[in-house]
């Protein structure tokens, strides 16, 4: 390699915490008020994911700032997230049509992010080698290099696809009326606070069922409910306000400490797999590289408990 790898965020150790930061559409100067109804309400979420979608389209296209891939992952996620918890009042036929289709569009932006964020786990961890020891490395680097350039050139195509204009004129008339089912009564507040109850309660049951020594399965599945969750507290945001706010930010730390150990279980996996085959040099360094992240997640486990105290007092969900 010509150049030592940096740390991220100052640690030598162990990859720092994945950044989880809001989309951009909820910067949006739209108003929405509580008296709306749900079905504005909905078509507001909508909007809000669409238009992140849309703005940061060219970024991810262009592949140089990995922002705009993330904002857009983030933003699509948001969006089968509000869909999945409005099930019951959106129309099941325009459902049975988007939610594939962001699943299709969000696994190609997914296979981009996920392989950056690999690309900077290992090089936080390269970064408290030897140098000796990491341009033993280079042949993981460039191998991570080509399967994300790869994987960028997909998700260019999937971009330039009818299929992609297609899904972006379906949300477009969903943001100015979503289809829904008859009778939907609710008022944008009620909505968004029984969402959000509902989305925590899930999270609360799934923390408890883990046990003394939970398996890396048992916080991927608690990391993805409060994913769920946060995603429901920051879209009562503009209608409930700083309680929401707060309980959004709690959960963000959950989710970040979580994602810390999920991304480094996937790489550490990535690199005893890929490392295999390689010169003896190689399979060295990646066993050192190895160790570090299986350490990295190990100590993400144990910081869960302190974070999620914070996230679970009583004065975080009086609003729900």
């Amino acid at each position: 390699m010509t150049a030592r790898p940096q740390p991220l965020r100052g640690t030598s150790t162990h990859p720092s915490h994945r950044p989880v930061e809001p989309a951009l559409g909820y910067e949006m100067a739209v108003p929405i008020v509580g008296t709306d109804s749900a079905g504005v309400f909905i078509s507001w979420l909508i909007g809000q994911e669409l238009h992140t979608m849309v703005t940061n389209e060219s970024i991810a296209r262009v592949g140089i700032d990995p922002d705009g891939v993330h904002q857009q992952r983030v933003a699509g996620r948001r969006l089968r997230c509000h869909l999945r918890h409005f099930r019951d009042l959106v129309e099941p036929a325009w459902l049975e049509v988007t939610m594939p289709e962001l699943r299709w569009i969000g696994t190609s932006l997914g296979t981009v992010r996920d392989l950056e964020v690999m690309r900077d786990v290992l090089s936080a961890c390269a970064a408290s080698l030897p140098s000796t020891d990491v341009q033993h490395l280079e042949p993981l680097f460039a191998q991570v290099t080509h399967e994300r350039n790869r994987a960028h050139a997909d998700l260019q195509r999937a971009l330039d696809s009818d299929r992609y204009v297609q899904l972006l004129a379906s949300l477009t008339l969903a943001a100015a009326e979503t289809p829904l089912i008859d009778d939907v009564r609710q008022s944008a507040l009620d909505l968004a606070q029984s969402t959000a109850a509902r989305a925590v309660a899930r999270l609360d049951k799934s923390v408890q069922r883990l046990g003394p020594t939970p398996t890396d399965i048992d916080l991927h599945f608690v990391r993805l409910r409060a994913k769920r969750a946060r995603f429901a507290s920051e879209a009562a945001i503009p209608l409930i306000g700083n309680q929401a706010r707060k309980l959004a930010k709690s959960l963000a730390n959950v989710q970040s400490v979580l994602g810390t150990q999920h991304d480094a279980v996937v790489a550490h996996h990535w690199v005893r797999a890929h490392a295999l085959h390689e010169e003896p040099s190689v399979n060295f360094s990646a066993g050192m590289v190895a160790g570090l992240l299986r350490n990295a997640s190990q100590q993400a486990a144990r910081e869960f408990p302190a974070v999620w105290n914070k996230a679970s007092r009583e004065k975080l969900r009086s609003w729900l």
